[in-house]
């Protein structure tokens, strides 16, 4: 028996382990594979010491091990469905869920389609969280499931939010209800068997505001914090001054697209890039925090130099004594600043200048060296000592890291491991480990369950930022530590620890909790929002030397105040008819220019009230068929004032003269409701005043349905000008 022949791997579809079972996540490179046998495992498994190759490819010799019902292996897979992201009522979605590594993963994996989007993880549902549940639904869990439905789906519950409570839910759908008796029972054996004690959180999210709350969220791009209880926000249209503790929020000025903001703490410098075509300015957090200054641009420190710039990062160094240095990165230029303080007077000083290889995609510094990211590869300049060369990573004479030089990889982040000594670079498809040299320094590679957008780092713990989850690992030993199921979730900062992302629809801003530290230790105090607290900001005039205080507003006050008074207001009834909305379809834009005067509407109003009056007034033996002493309909007679009140209105020609109007007599309901609609009117079937058949005689007590029956044609603007009660 010969020893497996393993090499590095990238599978297109899902693949277990053939040692532990575990699933071998990642988007590229996920494990081994033995070129004679084909069996499949961890790069760690493979130093395991594994059963010695057969020597054949036969599936019977080599069959993988058995379920591990203890969590850590695959326990089981199989076809389910979740909701859409509409929700239940926008139907449901077919994937595959493996429980794999005291997690849940739910692949859109096809079996007929082997590309990397198979391997990427669509949702992840961490087993381990103190809030994780599994139990089977009601009705009222899922509102717009079919009743028959009901008893094949069971909900996962993960924590979400810490401050205030609010947890992840997620509907699984099996295909019969044994088969959810399966998935719920093995979901909760394996919460009873994890190990004792219980992992403790890594981090714990804290909202802070939320689009209801806060409608400045769907515009914000940057944010930072100046104290424990203030943060500046960067948007769109201006920089914000928000205080956490008193509830109050204040804008400080108009500027364009405000990208990123970072606090000086050292110095008490405010770093700010702004502008369409973005530069670096300065401003002294004395002047940010004074409410009797109005902050203007004159107050900002310009560097010119620095216009076209795309990005900035703030670090500290020991070249020359520790001191805070402002890095600049303009597409392939890098301009390192150091800050100074002249009698009061703050500015900055060039001290290096670089050229990079490619444009600039990550920038950070290490005490004395300074580190740029850039397409499949870094490079490290020694500041203390610029005659040296720069270092760039991975070395081109390692073959071992020769697939990052030949694919396109962005750049994400650079973290020193161990001072001076080795260095993880993750790229956007994995992280690999080198030394100083370049080298690299471990077989094992750190990866990813989809493709991050950004990553974080808080030593020793690195947070990737997918688009269904925001992952932990400790890149001390590459562990995958903890999953928060957050939604296109992105950070602010380069520790993570104020971010956007979504929840319920809309924006949330979060401040990550490390639960490392005491309440003491804690960057910003955070304070429990009331749901149905709404934040209004009010855009205070900039430029003008006006007292700021009277520019900032309590996010304490309650909707209901507002709504309570709003309830109890009376709304009037209409007096003017004039609008666009209730005119006919064939007057035209000239009817604008005719509306009559309020005095002239006032006086015919007048006549007309009284005109309708009369049918109270009119006897009960001359109103028992339903005609006055002329011989014509009360009701006509009314309607014909109606519509002379029209006519007057949309004819200016037949203004003059009131004799030249519609006759009366030949004006019933129906026509004036069909010319209001446009239509040509049909002859009545009510026999009129002079023609030669005569109306059915009616009782005295039919008085009433006949006014109804004519008054039921008549809009009700006309009704209201005829002032008719019912």
């Amino acid at each position: 028996m010969l020893p497996h022949k393993f090499v590095m791997k990238t599978f297109g579809s899902l693949t277990k382990c053939f040692h532990c079972t575990a699933v071998l996540y990642g988007v590229v490179r996920q494990g081994m594979q033995c070129e004679v046998c084909q069996s499949a495992c961890h790069q760690q498994c493979s130093e395991r010491g594994l059963y010695t190759c057969p020597g054949t490819t036969a599936t019977d010799v080599l069959s993988p091990r058995q379920p591990d019902r203890s969590g850590y292996g695959t326990a089981k897979e199989g076809w389910i469905k979740v909701p859409r992201p509409g929700g239940i009522k926008k139907g449901w979605v077919k994937q595959y869920l493996m429980i794999s590594s005291y997690k849940m993963l739910f692949y859109d994996e096809d079996p007929n389609r082997k590309d990397q989007s198979n391997t990427v993880t669509k949702t992840v549902v961490d087993i381990r969280d103190p809030g994780f549940t599994c139990e089977a639904v009601l009705p009222a869990d899922a509102i717009h499931a079919s009743p028959g439905h009901l008893p094949l789906i069971f909900r996962v519950t993960q924590t979400l939010i810490s401050n205030p409570d609010k947890p992840f839910q997620l509907l699984v759908q099996c295909e019969n209800e044994t088969d959810k008796k399966v998935w719920v029972k093995l979901l909760k054996d394996i919460k009873n068997r994890l190990p004792s004690p219980p992992p403790r959180p890594i981090f714990k999210t804290n909202l802070l505001y939320t689009t209801n709350q806060l409608g400045l969220l769907k515009m914000i791009l940057s944010a930072a914090i100046v104290d424990k209880s203030r943060l500046i926000l960067g948007t769109d249209e201006g920089i914000y001054l928000s205080d956490v503790c008193h509830n109050t929020i204040e804008k400080i000025m108009d500027t364009k697209k405000v990208t990123k903001l970072e606090v000086v703490e050292n110095d008490e410098l405010v770093v700010v890039m702004s502008g369409r075509q973005p530069m670096i300015k300065l401003l002294p957090v004395a002047t940010l925090l004074d409410l009797n200054i109005s902050v203007t641009d004159s107050d900002f420190i310009k560097i010119t130099e620095t216009k076209g710039a795309h990005m900035f990062h703030t670090g500290t160094t020991t070249v020359g004594g520790k001191h805070s240095l402002l890095c600049v990165a303009n597409k392939k230029r890098i301009i390192i600043y150091e800050f100074t303080k002249l009698k009061g007077v703050y500015g900055q000083r060039k001290i290096r200048e670089y050229e990079l290889p490619n444009v600039c995609q990550w920038l950070g510094n290490f005490s004395t060296t300074l580190c740029c990211g850039y397409i499949s590869g870094f490079i490290l300049y020694d500041m203390q000592d610029p005659t040296l060369p720069p270092v760039v990573f991975p070395d081109e004479t390692d073959n071992t890291l020769l697939f990052i030089r030949l694919n396109p990889l962005s750049a994400l982040a650079c973290i020193e491991v161990e001072h001076k000594r080795e260095y993880l670079l993750c790229f956007n498809m994995l992280g690999v480990y080198v030394l100083s040299s370049g080298q690299r320094s471990r077989k094992q590679e750190l990866l990813w369950s989809s493709i991050p957008a950004r990553v974080s780092y808080t030593e020793p713990y690195l947070l990737a930022y997918c688009p269904g989850c925001v992952d932990v690992y400790d890149v001390r030993t590459t562990e995958w530590l903890q999953t928060l199921p957050l939604q296109s979730c992105m950070p602010f900062t380069y520790s993570g620890i104020l971010s956007l992302t979504v929840i319920d629809a809309q924006n949330g801003f979060l401040y990550w909790r490390d639960m490392r530290l005491e309440e003491e230790e804690e960057r910003l105090s955070v304070p429990v929002l009331e749901e149905n607290t709404v934040v209004s900001v009010r855009r205070g005039t900039s430029g003008k030397t006006s007292n700021r205080q009277s520019r900032i507003f309590s996010m304490n006050k309650q909707t209901a105040a507002v709504r309570s008074r709003l309830d109890k207001t009376e709304i009037g009834a209409p007096t003017n008819f004039s609008h666009i909305t209730h005119m006919g379809p064939y007057d035209g834009h000239k009817i604008l220019l005719d509306i009559p005067q309020a005095q002239q509407d006032a006086a015919l109003r007048r006549s007309l009230t009284t005109s309708a009056s009369s049918l109270n007034r009119v006897p009960s033996t001359s109103r028992s068929n339903g005609q006055d002493s002329s011989g014509s309909s009360t009701v006509e007679r009314s309607i014909s004032s109606a519509t002379d009140l029209q006519n007057y209105r949309y004819k200016p020609e037949l203004r003059s003269s009131r004799d030249n109007l519609i006759s009366r007599d030949s004006i019933t309901a129906r026509d004036l409701r069909s010319r209001d609609i446009g239509i040509t009117p049909r002859s009545p079937k009510v026999g009129r005043p002079g023609s030669m058949k005569e109306p059915a005689r009616r009782s005295p007590h039919s008085e009433s349905n006949d006014e109804s029956s004519l008054l039921g044609g008549l809009t009700d603007e006309q009704l209201a000008f005829l002032q008719i009660d019912k």
